[in-house]
């Protein structure tokens, strides 16, 4: 096992959105042409330290440091997916998306965390890494596959 792995996590910008429609379950049908942009937050999974998140950086203010943190719900709900005890890590984010921005920040770093835990346990599922991802939201979905 890793002790520390480090990963990018790069905003999004919409070229261009298009609402189609309500959907039954209150979301919107859309259409959209999706860019990720240079901005980026780090995103740090240590397993030196008890396991937890972090959020600091220019950004910070606005993302919570706590278990509603989608980088953490990605983490639990990709262990419960693989069904094992595994470990789970201290999620520190240096933040530079401001959050509530729609640069997709939350979700960028959910699909960073995603992809550094599958690789420290071992967990070569891309089904499952996508479930993970589309359990916790929409967006992440684009930053795990794009």
């Amino acid at each position: 096992m890793h002790d520390t792995l480090t990963g990018s996590a790069p905003a999004k910008i919409n070229l261009v959105l298009e609402v189609l429609g309500r959907r039954k379950d209150g979301y919107h049908e859309i259409r959209t042409v999706i860019q990720k942009v240079d901005l980026c937050d780090t995103v740090t999974l240590a397993w030196d330290r008890d396991p937890g998140i972090t959020v600091v950086g220019p950004a910070a203010r606005g993302t919570p440091a706590t278990r509603d943190n989608l980088a953490w719900r990605a983490v639990e709900t990709l262990r419960d997916l693989a069904g094992m005890r595994l470990p789970l890590p201290h999620i520190a984010i240096e933040k530079s998306i401001p959050a509530a921005s729609g640069l997709g920040g939350g979700a960028s770093d959910a699909a960073t965390a995603l992809r550094l835990v599958a690789r420290a346990w071992d967990i070569d599922d891309e089904s499952m890494l996508a479930r993970a991802a589309n359990a916790v939201g929409s967006d992440e979905a684009f930053f795990l596959g794009g």
